[in-house]
């Protein structure tokens, strides 16, 4: 194996960013059409949304709207694969990290792992969820005088996605598109 100098490194690191950077980019541009509004955004998510009855379960959630639905079904998949929520949990990246030694355990910051845009969307999903829903706002006051306003917005981040996943794996499963199975 040849060691290389670190502009070198440095270098081939740049070329395969620009190669990423392109095929991002005609991905998105062959996806989107090129004059859709965002309002026809809106739309296109809404039907989509409406059309899942999933979604539209998850929708009656305070907090809810059709974005974020959409997205918590599509980002799970079949909600079957996750045997309990914590595993949706840490999933999502809302679980904390732990560093445990002996009789000691330490629980940081969240891990961060999974998709980054749904862990955004509950986090914006859930400070709404807390203004309208009685019992979650008592909880969110009550962690942000403890811990703080951050740490209280993604504790109830995470207390949604629990409900979000409760109410997937209660609902009852449709059969599969064309299938005579009723």
């Amino acid at each position: 194996m040849a060691l290389r100098s670190p502009a070198a490194v440095s270098a081939i690191a740049d070329a395969e960013a620009d190669d990423m950077r392109r095929e991002s980019t005609s991905m998105t541009t062959n996806w989107l059409p090129s004059n859709a509004t965002s309002a026809e955004l809106d739309k296109a998510v809404e039907a989509e949304a409406r059309r899942r009855p999933e979604v539209v379960w998850l929708m009656a959630l305070k907090g809810v709207g059709p974005v974020t639905g959409l997205a918590f079904v599509l980002t799970l998949g079949p909600v079957d694969r996750f045997a309990r929520s914590r595993q949706v949990v840490s999933y999502l990246g809302l679980n904390p990290r732990e560093d445990s030694s002996g009789d000691h355990q330490y629980l940081g910051h969240i891990t961060k792992q999974g998709n980054t845009m749904m862990r955004w969307l509950l986090v914006e999903a859930g400070q709404t969820a807390a203004r309208l829903d009685p019992e979650l706002g008592r909880v969110y006051k009550r962690l942000k005088a403890r811990r703080g306003a951050n740490v209280a917005k993604v504790a109830i981040a995470r207390r949604l996605a629990v409900r979000m996943y409760w109410i997937l794996r209660q609902a009852p499963q449709a059969a599969p598109a064309g299938s005579h199975v009723k």
